[in-house]
């Protein structure tokens, strides 16, 4: 879900982000084109993705909004690449390469004890590709 400044983007991928494990997801945008990958698959493609990303007013929020709780989890590795626009077979790529580095156990608990949150005020053309492997944590787990 995308809040643009004037409205609400969704793309649902039909499922939930588990918690308590490692999730790949990875975005293209290409002209308001938009693909969803979650663990190398492509989950949904829609069309008239707002371009949040251009003007002096652009902002982009990862796991925070205004109105509810900050994500509480880990982000590992993310990349936000402008002109770029990734096929699906080299995301899959990245999730092969991605997957291969997660170690087995879960993360410890004390990793995760607090929000991690990111935020950047982002002035540029469409954005390409988001690579996020995540961690994501019950909201309960205080």
């Amino acid at each position: 879900m995308l809040w643009s400044g004037q409205q609400w983007y969704d793309a649902p991928i039909g499922s939930t982000i588990p918690t308590g494990a490692w999730t790949h997801l990875a975005f293209t945008v290409d002209a308001g084109q938009i693909s969803v990958y979650v663990n190398g698959e492509e989950k949904f493609t829609g069309e008239n993705f707002p371009n949040v990303f251009e003007g002096a007013a652009a902002s982009f929020g990862l796991g925070v909004n205004y109105w509810d709780q900050p994500f509480k989890g880990l982000i590992d590795e993310l990349y936000i690449q402008d002109g770029i626009v990734l096929p699906a077979d080299e995301i899959k790529a990245l999730y092969d390469e991605a997957s291969a580095a997660i170690p087995d156990a879960p993360v410890a608990e004390e990793s995760i004890s607090q929000s991690t949150v990111l935020y950047g005020a982002l002035v540029f053309g469409a954005v390409a590709v988001a690579r996020v492997p995540m961690y994501n944590r019950k909201k309960s787990d205080e």
